[in-house]
């Protein structure tokens, strides 16, 4: 959970990678974890929401030729 919540101070520079890995810590601790966290979701939900504010609808033009 402290690794994710790290990882929100790299959101604005890489925010789909930082979304991917909220994701996937999510699942793991939720899967293995004994206790419900409601941080870890929380730190789900800036990702996603930064990823959603950034504009991206599509790959970046330098990725289609």
């Amino acid at each position: 959970m402290l690794s994710s919540c790290a990882a929100l101070g790299y959101v604005s520079r890489r925010p789909v990678a930082i979304c991917v890995y909220g994701l996937v810590a999510t699942a793991v601790y939720y899967v293995f974890g004994a206790a419900d966290a409601p941080a870890q979701m929380v730190v789900l939900m800036i990702a996603l929401y930064v990823v959603a504010g950034s504009g991206r609808r599509g790959p970046r033009p330098g990725w289609v030729r």
